[in-house]
């Protein structure tokens, strides 16, 4: 997915357990680097969505770039969990 520097995102993740269901972890938070493993977001902790028992978000500002870059998003909660996602982020004006 694409998005325009400085853009405000919101993350969303639902956490199940193996057997498909919802399954609330006792933590969990959310982390951005880009390729260089720079830290962009630090362990930030979502919220839970409304009437439900493990749907997550939390609304970031991306940070401003000059050439198109790929960051990394880490959702890490309860237990050996992790779950990685890719997004690209474009300057407002391409040079």
């Amino acid at each position: 997915m694409e998005y325009l520097s400085g853009d405000k995102i919101r993350l969303e993740i639902t956490v199940l357990d193996l057997k498909g269901e919802e399954e609330a972890p006792e933590e969990i938070t959310v982390s951005a680097y880009d390729k260089d493993e720079t830290v962009l977001l630090d362990a930030g902790v979502p919220k839970l969505s409304a009437d439900t028992k493990s749907c997550y978000y939390y609304d970031w500002v991306l940070p401003v770039v000059v050439k198109k870059s790929e960051f990394t998003i880490a959702w890490d909660w309860t237990g050996p969990h992790r779950k990685k996602t890719e997004i690209t982020v474009v300057p407002t004006v391409e040079n």
